[in-house]
């Protein structure tokens, strides 16, 4: 797969993720957690943030490949 490709289809897989991610957060939410204000709160700021770890993997896998392309432009 070509770069600008790969990074295309990356961004792509990422915001639909994120879309669903997201869409599953509060469904999960909303089904098991109205308990109480401080237990909301710990879910959706560990939910907040457990997408980074994925979202980085994916970014990280985009751009692989990227340095190479750079170093063959200069000669």
């Amino acid at each position: 797969m070509t770069p600008p490709l790969k990074r295309t289809f990356g961004m792509f897989i990422l915001i639909v993720g994120l879309v669903f991610y997201a869409a599953g957060v509060v469904k999960l939410s909303s089904m098991f957690l109205p308990i109480h204000w401080l237990v909301d709160l710990v879910y959706y700021v560990i939910a907040g943030v457990a997408w980074v770890v994925p979202a980085g993997l994916l970014l990280k896998w985009a751009a692989r490949g990227r340095e190479d392309d750079e170093d063959d432009d200069i000669y």
